[in-house]
């Protein structure tokens, strides 16, 4: 009975590496941009193990490269499908031993980073939530490239209403807040409403106070600002803003807590503090050595 037993285990882990090596192969020909052959490994993968419970992974990552070869049709019907028919296979399998966990600390050219980011997105079954939730985003994301915006707007609000914040650390919440914020911007930018995307954007540039001055929502923020008013008056007015800055208190789960608000451009940003003791001179003082200032008055 033990022999056997061990036969099982031995043969169930060597189904476990075919799986993987698969997965490990399309990771790298996704990575070298060979999306033909990563599809067809992909696909390989869903045909000799269709009960794998990563298979709705697989189906997401099948959508984005169709959707990098502008094959938007077969891209929106896997989307779609995902959000429709959600399926799972019970076959659990387990590929983390293709991350190298201490090299991911020192990944040290693009094709490592790629490669990484690949293999977390399709070796890891994820929540079905989490799923319809990326599936819903990159819908949205394909209408925008096509020009379907209302479209992408309708399907980038259906997507905050399942499956968010699936990062539950501070920093994994700030990345999804500025993904979002630069999604909605794109849309409305290209709707042409300005000040509309300026909604979204501001109030992330100057929560996240020390995002550098390269960040993308930082950068995207001032873009949007020089296309539409002078650096003149942009810079008074951010001036004027911070000088009048007040207070709001705000309850949540019945606790009390306060932020400081400021009106820039007719935008509301509240800016939630850090520690009870944040008075509005430290609160001032973070705002003028932010990346989000010193983007504006280098400009």
């Amino acid at each position: 009975m033990k022999k056997i037993l061990v036969l099982i285990i031995f043969f169930q882990t060597l189904l476990m590496i075919g799986q993987c090596d698969q997965l490990k192969k399309a990771a790298e020909e996704i990575c070298s941009k060979d999306f033909t052959n990563a599809i067809n490994s992909l696909e390989s993968f869903k045909q000799e193990f269709p009960n794998s419970d990563l298979i709705s992974s697989i189906e997401l990552t099948l959508g984005i490269i169709h959707t990098d070869m502008k094959d938007f049709d077969k891209a929106e019907k896997i989307y779609k499908d995902l959000i429709n028919n959600y399926k799972t296979g019970s076959q659990s399998v387990a590929c983390g031993f293709l991350v190298d966990f201490i090299k991911q600390e020192n990944i040290g050219t693009d094709e490592e980073l790629c490669y990484f980011e690949n293999i977390v997105s399709i070796a890891y079954s994820d929540s079905e939530e989490s799923i319809k939730h990326y599936a819903l985003l990159n819908l949205s994301r394909l209408y925008r490239e096509t020009n379907r915006l209302e479209k992408a707007l309708t399907y980038l609000d259906k997507a905050q209403t399942i499956g968010k914040f699936r990062a539950r650390c501070g920093n994994g919440i700030a990345l999804e807040l500025m993904g979002d914020a630069l999604d909605y911007a794109e849309i409305y930018k290209l709707m042409g409403e300005p000040n509309k995307a300026l909604e979204y954007l501001l109030p992330v540039a100057f929560n996240g106070r020390y995002f550098g001055e390269d960040s993308r929502v930082v950068q995207y923020a001032n873009e949007i600002l020089q296309e539409n008013y002078e650096m003149d008056y942009i810079q008074s007015e951010l001036d004027k803003s911070i000088s009048n800055l007040e207070f709001e208190d705000y309850t949540d789960r019945d606790r009390t807590y306060k932020k400081y608000v400021i009106y820039f451009l007719d935008v509301k940003i509240s800016l939630f503090c850090s520690s009870k003791e944040s008075s509005k001179e430290t609160i001032q003082n973070e705002l003028v050595t932010s990346g989000m200032y010193k983007t504006i008055f280098k400009g």
